[in-house]
């Protein structure tokens, strides 16, 4: 099946960044420490891809010199019983492109497509008309955080910030020069706007004795502007012009929500022992988990779900443990236990509607056991380290990474219980168990 994939994609792509940083430092009193700097980069980035399932061709082709800058500054301020850092910082994204400004008409209607006056190696490149520039996106986000000791023992600390994230390139120049080659063309939005999140943490840190600390945080993150797939001249709509094109091309759409807690316990490597215990319970929600969900329910025919669900990464339960027990600069022998619920899933009797509800199932959770034993040597002046370490000590088969969009592979499992499908495809697993061993110098 992977050769059959490749042998229908062509792919090339390259990408060359000039930047310029800088960054300074100051302590202006005992109270006061200032951080400010900026960066500034220059991107060319070229990519050509063609794909070619039975019957369609899709082209992607693109060169593009996106510019992007931001520049901070912090102020650290210590009092005693109390610490603060407060900043700002500004990001700027040119994504340095023109595009058509009426999406219903991206060119002239009256030139058909494919045809003499298009370009392209199939004449289905159409020659666009009212271009206009991307605009260009900024954000000032601020930070704060805030560390109070409420007694010998006990700190609270609170942080709070707003962030920005520029879209892959792919969603902002991906067949931007309109190929109608293919059956259910999608074409790239270089208007994006970047996703936003603001987050929210409160916690407290206990020492309960000298070696031994618990902390309790709860967090609260909401994200916008999440980018998702539109159709533009839906055919099935009647008020869509009859001389209008159909594509899929990409908004910012949707949006989600995190929130959980999570509660640490740390020992402290002292005489023989050190061990780490954190749990971490999140619930996170929104109305899409992948970009191209849109287009793939047009392609099968779904309407999008009018409401919020279980995202494809909500883990509800989380645990790591982390021991070890050895003697200081001579051998240590170290456990990591690794938990996680399984990640939600939509079942198939649920796609027999035309409006499916979304990850009411779960797959199966997963777990790992990793183990290091490890010996310092002190020869020549040299401290020497032999180990051994193993990776998923007990060869446990974790499911990471099934495609329940895939309705091939949600008959198979339906009908036999296998998440491997009809080829037998076991990367849908992790890694078996992995053995190394070597030596390690340090100078």
């Amino acid at each position: 099946l992977g050769d059959v994939y490749k042998r229908q994609l062509f792919h090339h792509s390259e990408s060359t960044v000039y930047s310029l940083r800088a960054s300074i430092t100051s302590q202006i009193n005992e109270h006061h420490q200032i951080k400010g700097g900026g960066e500034f980069a220059l991107y060319e980035t070229s990519h050509q891809e063609v794909y070619a399932p039975a019957g369609n061709i899709y082209r992607n082709d693109y060169k593009v010199h996106p510019r992007y800058a931001v520049a901070y500054m912090q102020d650290k301020i210590e009092y005693s019983g109390l610490i603060v850092n407060t900043g700002l910082r500004l990001d700027v994204f040119d994504p340095n492109f023109k595009y058509p400004s009426d999406p219903v008409y991206p060119w002239d209607p009256s030139i058909q497509v494919p045809g003499p006056e298009c370009g392209g190696p199939d004449h289905t490149e159409p020659p666009l008309w009212k271009l206009k520039d991307a605009s260009i996106k900024f954000q000032v986000s601020p930070r704060l955080g805030i560390s109070h000791p409420i007694s010998e023992r006990t700190v609270l600390h609170f942080t709070y910030g707003h962030y920005f994230q520029v879209p892959a390139f792919r969603y902002l120049y991906a067949n931007t020069k309109y190929d109608m080659g293919g059956h259910w063309p999608l074409v790239g939005n270089p208007d994006l706007k970047p996703e936003r999140t603001v987050s929210y943490e409160v916690g407290v840190e206990h020492l309960i004795d000298r070696d031994l600390m618990v902390d309790l945080t709860g967090f609260y993150k909401d994200i916008y502007d999440l980018i998702s797939t539109v159709v533009i001249n839906d055919s099935r709509d009647p008020d869509t012009p009859p001389d209008a094109t159909e594509y899929t091309t990409y908004r910012n759409s949707d949006w989600g929500n995190v929130r959980g807690f999570e509660v640490t316990v740390q020992k402290k490597f002292r005489e023989d022992w050190m061990g780490r215990l954190i749990y971490t319970f999140m619930v996170a929600k929104g109305r899409s988990s992948d970009v191209l969900e849109g287009y793939r329910n047009r392609f099968e025919g779904n309407v999008p779900p009018s409401k919020e669900y279980y995202l494809d990464w909500d883990r509800r339960h989380t645990i790591v443990l982390d021991i070890g027990y050895g003697k200081r600069d001579n051998w240590a022998v170290n456990v990591l236990v690794k938990y996680a619920s399984g990640s939600p899933y939509t079942p198939v009797e649920n796609t027999r509607s035309a409006q499916p509800e979304q990850n009411t199932a779960r797959f199966p959770s997963t777990s790992v056991v990793n183990l290091k034993i490890s010996k310092d040597l002190h020869l020549f002046d040299l401290k020497e380290q032999i180990f051994l370490q193993i990776e998923n000590l007990f060869n446990k088969r974790n499911l990471v990474a099934f495609d329940d969009d895939n309705t091939d592979l949600m008959r198979h499992l339906r009908l036999t219980g296998e998440y491997t499908g009809p080829f037998n495809d076991v990367t849908v697993y992790g890694a078996p168990r992995e053995i190394k061993a070597g030596i390690k110098l340090e100078f």
